[in-house]
């Protein structure tokens, strides 16, 4: 991720005119990363956190139905939040 960080950090810089940090970019690449790689040992049974080391798994059945639950409210918010910018900016457009 620290490559794809960096390169897309250097191309974002140019692209735009506001100031952008590459640091920014690549701290944002691995929280994406970190998150990502958590929220699956939720998901999955068969991730090993710290394979080779240990057979250590988070996932059970209650960790994959709180995940699951999470992630529909979420879609569920997502959509009503974006409806709502559609009619807030809708609103805005005939004042």
């Amino acid at each position: 991720m620290l490559p794809v960080s960096i390169i897309f950090g250097i191309i974002m810089k140019k692209i735009r005119i506001k100031d952008v940090t590459i640091i920014s970019y690549i701290l944002g690449g691995e929280a994406g990363v970190l998150s990502h790689l958590f929220l699956d040992s939720l998901m999955h049974k068969d991730l090993r956190i710290f394979w080779p080391f240990s057979d250590f798994t988070i996932a059970n059945e209650n960790t994959i139905k709180l995940v699951s639950s999470i992630w529909i409210i979420g879609y569920i918010m997502m959509i009503a939040l974006l409806i709502t910018n559609r009619l807030i900016r809708h609103g805005n457009l005939n004042d």
